[in-house]
């Protein structure tokens, strides 16, 4: 008995000694796992680990986009332009108002709405340009902001600004109209060209937009 008895406790002491399935690392995985994991995460996106040129590159390609923020500025300081010679028009008219007859009053006005529709401009793009290219928005007060920036999109957007400048050519076209002099035949022949350009352009840009809108909600739906 004592000989079976011996027996029994050195196979129990002999099955101890073996490393069982959950044994080794403490967690049943090899130890080179996490090295290996490690090693095809940075494989994963076509990189070898540590290629430090291409992420300075991509950083480069990142911080590129701030170099439009003078290109912005630059079109504020043409907005303040705008208003200066607006105000510069709008005083010289007030100060010849004897000397204004009903068709000049008109070739004024067409004036100013033209101005108007420039700055217009120059505000969608500056920023609408400054929040798709370089940052968002940072503000605290969402009332603050314009009702067209809320409530549009991005293609909303595009095509306010070619509306804008259809309006824009429409007054051009519509001041030479009134005024014959300035213009001879064949310039006027050219602008009106130029106008039904700008007018099948918007209506093609208007046309893909509905449609696309139209895919977007079937697509949602």
């Amino acid at each position: 008995m004592s000989e079976r008895a011996e027996q029994a406790a050195d196979r129990q002491t002999a099955s101890g000694a073996r490393p069982g399935p959950g044994s080794g690392s403490g967690s049943g995985k090899d130890p080179q796992t996490g090295a290996g994991a490690a090693s095809e995460h940075a494989k994963g996106d076509g990189r070898a680990p540590g290629f430090a040129p291409l992420e300075n590159f991509e950083n480069a390609l990142l911080f590129s986009r701030w170099l439009q923020l003078p290109l912005l500025i630059g079109l504020m300081v043409a907005l303040v332009i705008v208003e200066i010679k607006f105000a510069e028009h709008l005083i010289e008219t007030l100060f010849n108002l004897d000397q204004i007859t009903r068709e000049r009053a008109i070739l004024v006005a067409l004036d100013l709405i033209d101005m108007v529709l420039i700055a217009n401009l120059i505000v969608m793009v500056v920023i609408s340009g400054y929040e798709t290219f370089i940052s968002s928005l940072h503000i605290s007060d969402e009332n603050s902001v314009p009702a067209w920036m809320r409530r549009s999109t991005a293609g909303q957007v595009k095509l306010r600004i070619a509306v804008t400048i259809l309006l824009i050519a429409t007054i051009h076209l519509l001041h030479a109209y009134l005024d014959p002099e300035a213009l001879d035949r064949e310039e006027m022949a050219f602008m009106l060209i130029t106008q039904l350009v700008f007018i099948a352009t918007v209506g093609a840009f208007v046309l893909f937009q509905e449609r696309g809108e139209d895919k977007g909600a079937r697509a949602g739906e």
